[in-house]
């Protein structure tokens, strides 16, 4: 009952298990796993953007942000684009006022 309330109040409810895999990591461990081109590759897929246009962004190939992609998911042990988003806001990189580019 406490996870619909808290659904209709606005939050984000996920199972304990999923808090936890989430907060293990912190920034500073984001900026020691990942490259810096792996953190934008991150920034740019949680604030919305489809590969081709990360890789318009970034001056890329979209095989290339592919690359990123798996990688990235294999360092933090993450599943898909859904979990990363979470994870790219539990670690600061990205904010509440953050837009799509």
């Amino acid at each position: 009952m406490a996870a619909v309330r808290s659904v209709l109040d606005g939050f984000v409810w996920l199972p304990p298990a999923v808090q936890a895999r989430l907060t293990v990591d912190t920034r500073g461990d984001v900026e020691g796993r990942l490259t810096e081109r792996e953190v934008q590759v991150v920034r740019l897929v949680a604030l919305g953007s489809r590969n081709a246009e990360v890789a318009e962004q970034l001056f890329i190939s979209e095989q290339t942000v592919k690359t990123h992609l798996t990688s990235i998911l294999k360092k933090l042990a993450i599943r898909g684009r859904s979990e990363l988003v979470l994870y790219a806001a539990r670690a600061g990189l990205i904010g509440i006022n953050d837009h799509r580019l």
